[in-house]
């Protein structure tokens, strides 16, 4: 089987940017954190991420076989599970935290590593992903 080359003005897949990227003030800081990012250690480096699940979230439709339910989902008791944990890379998962309920600013004070039980030593750099909920 024979593969044919697009014609030449033939568009190419692209991948959408945020229009952002392309002020001024965006492009210095981009700028900044690349140079930061060069003299990070990665040894030293966490990154904390956060994940959550609603009970809302479940599919409330779907087949299933005539006289059979499909599933029972609990109703009007929406719930959030938030788990929040840093990954280093020898350590491997560090200070784990389950929330029973969104987190926000206060959560994730109570979070921080330095309190959460993993020892945070000198050194250590740390990334969070879940910068959205520093906010108050």
């Amino acid at each position: 089987m024979a593969i044919l080359s697009p014609p030449p003005d033939h568009a190419e897949k692209k991948s959408a940017h945020a229009s952002e990227q392309e002020r001024a003030d965006v492009v210095i800081e981009r700028e900044r954190w690349r140079d930061l990012m060069r003299h990070l250690d990665p040894r030293r480096l966490i990154c904390v991420d956060e994940s959550g699940a609603k009970t809302n979230m479940a599919r409330r439709f779907g087949r299933a076989p005539p006289g059979e339910l499909l599933a029972a989902i609990p109703h009007g008791h929406w719930k959030t599970t938030t788990f929040t944990a840093g990954l280093h890379r020898t350590d491997g998962l560090v200070a784990p935290m389950v929330l029973d309920g969104p987190k926000d600013g206060i959560a994730f004070e109570a979070y921080l590593p330095a309190r959460s039980g993993h020892p945070a030593r000198v050194g250590d750099d740390y990334w969070f992903a879940c910068a959205g909920a520093l906010r108050r």
